[in-house]
């Protein structure tokens, strides 16, 4: 098993790519605007602008930015910026 973090993940190709990921076992998290609620079952979202407001990408602030649907998971994830 992966986990991979995806930006975006709610628009016209993401969530094709977001299942295909989650159907093979991969733990998935998006990052995205929040402005589409696309049905994404045992996928973390993230939300925030890669323009500028990343503090959902902050471990710190991860948890009050967050939100999943069922999968559960011992900690937050956290990634480093590129």
């Amino acid at each position: 098993m992966k986990r991979f973090l995806i930006l975006g993940g709610t628009g016209f190709i993401g969530p094709h790519t977001v299942r295909y990921a989650v159907e093979r076992g991969h733990e998935v998290t998006i990052f995205t605007r929040g402005r589409a609620d696309t049905d994404l079952p045992d996928v973390e979202r993230l939300v925030g602008d890669r323009n500028g407001d990343l503090a959902a990408l902050d471990p710190p602030h991860a948890s009050a930015r967050t939100s999943r649907t069922p999968r559960s998971r011992a900690a937050p994830p956290s990634f480093a910026p590129v």
